[in-house]
């Protein structure tokens, strides 16, 4: 499943966030085996500008990353950096090859 977060940087400090992400915020998430990319991709047309993608096993996988202690401080900081920001799931229904 993909856990999809969208957001928008906080003016003047988009150099500080990408910096957090490589540092902490990207680390967080990649620490974990059920994790298997994080990825952030800018949009063209639509808001929020931003939207970060996180491949994950399944719920049972967010959870326990949602448990870790170093969750709190993670979102925390996020949040320092971020605004306009929506969660979702993505979940697979079908596909066609």
């Amino acid at each position: 499943m993909t856990y999809i977060f969208e957001y928008d940087i906080v003016p003047g400090k988009t150099a500080e966030f990408f910096e957090f992400m490589e540092k902490e915020g990207g680390k967080f998430w990649t620490q974990f085996e059920e994790v298997e990319k994080y990825e952030i991709f800018s949009k063209m047309g639509g808001t929020p500008a931003y939207e970060a993608h996180v491949e994950i096993s399944g719920f049972d996988a967010f959870n326990k990353i949602r448990m870790h202690p170093g969750w709190d401080k993670v979102a925390a900081k996020t949040s320092v950096y971020t605004m306009n920001t929506q969660r979702r799931f993505l979940l697979p229904h079908v596909s066609y090859n």
